[in-house]
């Protein structure tokens, strides 16, 4: 079975984590990236995650898992060693319409957490869907070193240039063109003046 990518936001919403290892802190700081609103539920934490709650990153919570802690959440992760107390975090999730995610057992998982690679805006998520992790993270790191990912902010840039020539270009297939010679240009040259792209291929200066 593969699983369909499904890109959401995450901003303030509440997640929640249950465990303290470096797995659930794995999980906590991509969803950090994201801007969720992160709440940690366990009796043993690292001090890289106690260390995030002293800085307001996040709420921790001191205690056990507890059957319905995740009522309130928009989504769960089941983060801990402990089988059985993620197959209940897995459990009340699915009782309670919460998506969840288990970092022992895929087939309890409702989504699957990816491999994640985030420039900005520009957001990429690799899964094998459970199948072979190690795989994910591999790719990951060849996709995170690519030239064009190094350029932070360009594509700030880059979206104010194509919203330009939207609105100049009436002609749908000359725009559908001039986008995608710039998209190449982009890619293989990320390092080049957008401006002198836009002139070349556009055939005007950028503002």
């Amino acid at each position: 079975m593969a699983y369909f990518p499904l890109y959401i936001d995450l901003k303030e919403k509440k997640c929640l984590v249950v465990g303290g290892g470096k797995v659930a802190l794995r999980k906590i700081e991509t969803l950090l990236r994201f801007e969720a609103e992160i709440v940690v539920i366990g009796s043993s934490v690292s001090d890289e995650i106690r260390h995030l709650a002293g800085l307001g990153k996040l709420t921790y919570k001191n205690r056990p898992y507890q059957c319905g802690d995740v009522s309130g959440f928009f989504l769960a992760i089941a983060a801990t060693s402990a089988p059985e107390i993620n197959a209940q975090v897995c459990r009340d999730s699915m009782k309670l319409n919460v998506w969840v995610n288990s970092a022992t057992d895929p087939n309890q998982c409702s989504f699957i957490f990816p491999a994640v690679v985030k420039n900005g805006p520009l957001v990429i998520g690799l899964t094998s869907s459970g199948k072979f992790p190690a795989l994910t993270r591999l790719l990951r790191r060849e996709i995170a070193a690519l030239p064009v990912l190094a350029q932070e902010g360009n594509l700030d840039k880059w979206a104010a240039l194509r919203r330009r020539i939207q609105q100049e270009v009436s002609d749908p297939r000359e725009r559908e063109r001039i986008l995608r010679d710039v998209g190449a240009e982009v890619f293989s040259h990320p390092e080049a003046d957008p401006g002198e792209i836009i002139a070349r291929i556009y055939g005007k200066v950028a503002k």
